[in-house]
């Protein structure tokens, strides 16, 4: 059966204005947030959350709740969190791979890629 979790590394909805380290490894809404710009363009990009140092000690708070969990986890087990990590920032990755080869495609004549860096 297909996992139809969306990515987090993917989709924006996921933590856009979010911080990660609510309980169980979750996003939670940040208490004060930051548009991200490009600024040849002036586009939003993004909208990240600011941590505070509240925000800190509740990820922390989590983390240390969750290490006695962690530790009990065979090597093997804890191996395999590693690899699916690995492979949903590969799956980022290749995202964007694709997202610039599309953008490539419609640029003008001699605009683009030289000696395989975009510029």
């Amino acid at each position: 059966m297909a996992d139809t979790q969306p990515n987090p590394l993917i989709d924006h909805r996921l933590w856009t204005g979010c911080l990660f380290g609510g309980a169980h490894g979750t996003w939670y809404a940040a208490s004060e947030t930051r548009d991200v710009i490009e600024p040849a363009t002036g586009e939003r990009l993004a909208q990240v959350g600011l941590a505070r140092p509240a925000d800190a000690a509740r990820a922390t708070a989590h983390a240390a709740a969750a290490q006695p969990a962690w530790a009990a986890l065979a090597p093997r087990e804890r191996a395999a969190v590693f690899r699916r990590a690995y492979d949903g920032r590969r799956l980022a990755g290749r995202f964007r791979q694709l997202r610039t080869a599309g953008d490539a495609e419609h640029e003008p004549a001699g605009v683009g890629s030289e000696n395989g860096r975009r510029h």
